[in-house]
Formats: structure tokens, sequence, C-alpha cells
């Protein structure tokens, strides 16, 4: 075997950037967990840019931070609301991701690995037609909310692929209302209800 052909370095599929052996697992591993809460009919797809660095949104095993993180965020504007485990789940985190699934909503990254904050406006334009074809015959919701600002962007795209999918962008309310803004709070909460009502 050449020796050109052992140093040519991985890219990752889902970032397109050159890949660690520690980056491909991490991404498998938001794999498996995105999968393991997929609902069988999506009601409402949840767009974001990409993963958050700290920790993943399905990931069951972490903690629920208590405080304004995105899940936390989310969690409330679906009046999901912290519970003690229950009906199988193995932790209350657990027990809210099953609801969320219960409800045929599901959050996806465009990016399916965490981005700097720089990198996004790229790669969303690098794989905005690639989210477009996804939602068209893979997840196939009756409705998107936009979850980030840079997403904007991709509203007439993803409106124009969706065969009538409503289009909802809740990417500013979602920032301010991660800051503790109880109007943005409120604003995003209208959004998902629109959304629900699909």
């Amino acid at each position: 075997m050449p020796a050109e052909a052992l140093t040519r370095k991985i890219l990752c599929d889902g970032c397109g950037r050159p890949a660690t052996a520690e980056h491909i697992r991490d991404r498998l591993a938001r794999l498996e967990w995105a999968t393991r809460f997929r609902p069988i009919h999506i009601n409402v797809l949840l767009l974001i840019s990409s993963p958050p660095l700290e920790a993943d949104f399905y990931d069951a095993s972490v903690e629920d931070s208590g405080g304004r993180s995105l899940e936390d965020v989310l969690f409330g504007a679906f009046g999901i609301a912290a519970s003690e485990t229950g009906s199988g789940a193995a932790t209350p985190r657990e027990a809210r991701l099953s609801e969320f699934q219960r409800l045929g909503i599901f959050l996806v990254p465009v990016c399916e690995c965490p981005l700097d904050a720089l990198e996004i406006p790229g790669a969303i334009e690098r794989l905005g037609p690639t989210i477009a074809k996804r939602i068209r015959f893979s997840y196939k919701p009756k409705a998107i909310v936009l979850l980030s600002p840079e997403l904007a962007n991709l509203n007439a795209q993803l409106a124009a692929e969706g065969q009538g999918m409503r289009v909802l962008d809740a990417g500013n309310a979602l920032t301010r209302a991660a800051r503790g803004d109880a109007a943005a709070g409120a604003e995003l909460r209208a959004i998902v209800s629109k959304a629900l009502q699909a």
C-alpha cells in the first residue's frame, strides 16, 4: 500500500472537516442518541445550525442542567416539565426526551458536528441543499421551526423543498429566551404552538 494512502486524512461526512478517531466516535455517539429518540412520524422538525459544544441534546445520560440551556428552553416551550423517572425511563432527562419523541418532535442540526461561530455560515451554505433533501425524502415533517438565527437564509429553500410544510423562524426568540427574556419565551411558545397545530 502506498505511504500516502496511509497518511491521507479522513474527512467527516457530518461536517466535511478532517477528522480524528475521537471526532468520528463522538459523531457516531450523537447519531446513536438521536436515532434512539427519533419519532416514527415527525410532526415538528426543529433545526439548529450545529450541536452545542457542551453536551448533546439527545444524550440521556447527561443530567438536566436546571438552567437556561437549549434543552431547558425547548422542553419549557413544549410544556415538557422535569419529572421523576417513570414509564420505563432510567433518568428524568430520558423521560423528558421520551415525551419529546411521543409528541413527534425531532431536533436536527444542519451540520452534525459542533462548530465555532465563525464556521457556521459557510457550513450552512454548504450543507443547506443536503438538509433540504433529507427533509423532503426522509424526515417529512408537518412543520419546520428554525432555531438558529443563521438559518434564516434557508427559509425560502426549505419552503420550496418542503412541498407545503410550514417553515417558522424562532431563531431570535430562542436566543433571547435562553438569556432569560420572558417575552421571548412567550414568543417561542407561540411559535411552537403554531407548529404543533400544523
